[in-house]
């Protein structure tokens, strides 16, 4: 696990036909479907857990316009991975401003949006649900590294933002920073 997780951390991509630039090459020829997903990501758990990796962002003024080229066809593979897999999940940056970003947001089924307990935080995920996203009704608040003696409580963190239910709270937790610290995460869960 280890060497996998070094793996992954120091060079998630190893030439430029792969990952998520690959898969955009493929879909600009047209021959994107949801089995060909597949051959671009990297596989964790046979079967079970695969990664797709996005775009590694440099300063390179060649690699912006690029990137800009690839994120239009963001949301075409994002569907045809959902026909293939059972579940599909995106990791977004916090960049709202972008369109293709309000579009993923838009054809998700569930968006969960992850806060640490800061008043600013929670401040930017109303503005997220008031202002780029359509379906107000399929978005759930996470509370990460939650400490219940803050007085931003779920109770009142709900009362605050107006939601009654989808708040989630994942309190802070000495095995899983210690095992994320020593790379044994997938080690911890699978115990």
């Amino acid at each position: 696990n280890k060497k996998l997780v070094n793996k992954l951390v120091k060079n998630p991509m190893t030439d430029f036909d792969s990952g998520i630039e690959g898969l955009v090459k493929t879909a600009y020829s047209g021959k994107v479907t949801p089995e060909i997903i597949q051959n671009y990501t990297q596989v964790i758990y046979k079967n079970r857990l695969e990664i797709l990796y996005g775009y590694k962002e440099t300063e390179e003024e060649q690699s912006k316009v690029e990137y800009l080229k690839l994120k239009e066809k963001y949301k075409e593979i994002i569907l045809n991975a959902n026909n293939f897999y059972d579940m599909v999940f995106v990791d977004l940056d916090k960049g709202l401003e972008d369109e293709t970003v309000k579009q993923i947001l838009n054809i998700s089924d569930l968006v969960v949006y992850t806060v640490e307990q800061k008043i600013s935080m929670i401040n930017d995920f109303l503005q997220l649900k008031e202002n780029s996203i359509e379906k107000k009704n399929n978005v759930m608040l996470n509370i990460g590294r939650f400490d219940s003696h803050s007085k931003y409580t779920i109770k009142n963190i709900s009362r605050y933002v107006g939601l009654k239910r989808d708040i989630i709270d994942v309190p802070y937790n000495t095995l899983y920073n210690e095992a994320a610290s020593e790379e044994n995460v997938a080690d911890l869960f699978l115990k």
